[in-house]
């Protein structure tokens, strides 16, 4: 074998070294956060949030709006409602539990788009 020969292999296994390091960057780190890491760390979540360069409640946000918009304004919806009559919930959530049964609450909904006053 000539030098040549061995400079052109050699540049072959540090081009393979080179690509199989890449696709082992991709691969590992993916699948230790998911199959090895505790649940608890929750890594698959901060390196979602990390992707987008966002919080994690924002990166959370945005990834349920993307995923199915129309579940995400119900979500929305629902918490405009909950937080405009939270004093009230708070108090039928207490009479249920008094009562060990459901409870008849009244609560208010405002037009959508007015602001709280």
């Amino acid at each position: 074998m000539t030098r040549a020969d061995q400079r052109n292999r050699q540049l072959w296994f540090a081009l393979g070294g080179v690509a199989a390091g890449i696709l082992a960057w991709a691969i590992v780190p993916g699948l230790v956060a998911r199959e090895i890491a505790p649940a608890s760390w929750q890594w698959p979540e901060r390196m979602a949030a990390r992707t987008l360069d966002l919080p994690r409640w924002e990166a959370g946000q945005r990834m349920m709006q993307s995923a199915d918009p129309a579940a995400f304004r119900t979500i929305v919806a629902a918490d405009r409602i909950m937080t405009a009559n939270r004093e009230t919930m708070e108090g039928c959530s207490k009479a249920a539990a008094r009562a060990r049964e459901t409870v008849r609450c009244m609560i208010r909904i405002r037009p959508y788009g007015q602001d709280s006053r």
